[in-house]
């Protein structure tokens, strides 16, 4: 089984640290993740388990996009420059991986979710497709930034369930959007801002479909101080749960700076 991969940096513009793990019932790691801490460039991708190749769709998927973020940061100056070229690097991912498809399984489709965050002096582009998740916390409060593109979430929004219903339905996770996925692949993009302080959340289901909302607030509350230890206790928290999915996280703290 894959160990854990912890990794963690500090500066001046504070720190994060990535947790991943294959969890305890799926054999392969289809999560996938990739940092650009010198941009402020976070990404975490979870590969469709149900389709082929769910674990090349969600590499191929950081790797391209990192590769367009990197190639083109000395342009993003700003957030209305930012947003462009991040929404073409989904687009490219998206089309590098039905090419990829195209090749190594004809007539079949492969795709992933991706979610990504782009901190850049106050404020912060968030861009993501699927249920891979966001989340802030701010003054203590934690709060879900992205919005799952999924058929319940669809039907939540259209009245027709609660969220209470919506997370013990059997289609909590048929995605209505995905990287790979034709007519389905549309990032959606917010405007953050941010202050000296905040910290971030990116993960996959297989964290916050086993520790709720709640759980991930008293995490924060007791070990910020050390993304480290936090991003281990996160790890462990989906484990003891029974740990369903792959489970793979970074987290991002702001500095002073």
């Amino acid at each position: 089984m894959m160990a854990s991969r912890f990794a963690w940096k500090t500066d001046g513009d504070g720190a994060y640290a990535v947790s991943t793990h294959p969890g305890l019932v799926r054999e392969h790691n289809e999560d996938f993740y990739g940092v650009l801490p010198q941009i402020g460039f976070f990404m975490v991708a979870d590969g469709m388990g149900g389709l082929s190749h769910g674990d090349a769709a969600s590499r191929i998927a950081v790797e391209t996009v990192l590769e367009a973020v990197q190639s083109q940061s000395d342009a993003a100056v700003d957030i209305e420059s930012m947003g462009p070229l991040l929404h073409t690097a989904f687009l490219q991912a998206h089309d590098a991986i039905i090419r990829y498809g195209s090749e190594v399984c004809p007539g079949k489709t492969i795709g992933t979710t991706g979610v990504a965050l782009w901190v850049r002096g106050g404020e912060a582009l968030a861009c993501h497709v699927g249920d891979s998740r966001l989340y802030r916390l701010r003054d203590g409060k934690l709060e879900q930034i992205t919005t799952d593109h999924t058929l319940v979430q669809e039907m939540v929004d259209l009245g027709r369930l609660t969220p209470e219903e919506a997370a013990q339905s059997p289609y909590a996770h048929k995605l209505t959007r995905a990287l790979g996925v034709p007519k389905r692949f549309e990032p959606t993009l917010r405007v953050l801002d941010v202050k000296a302080g905040d910290a971030f959340l990116l993960c996959s289901d297989g964290l916050y479909g086993v520790v709720d909302q709640e759980m991930l607030a008293a995490a924060f509350a007791a070990d910020l101080d050390d993304l480290v230890v936090l991003a281990a206790r996160l790890q462990e928290e989906a484990l003891q749960g029974g740990g369903p999915d792959n489970i793979t996280h970074i987290l991002v703290r702001l500095g002073g700076a």
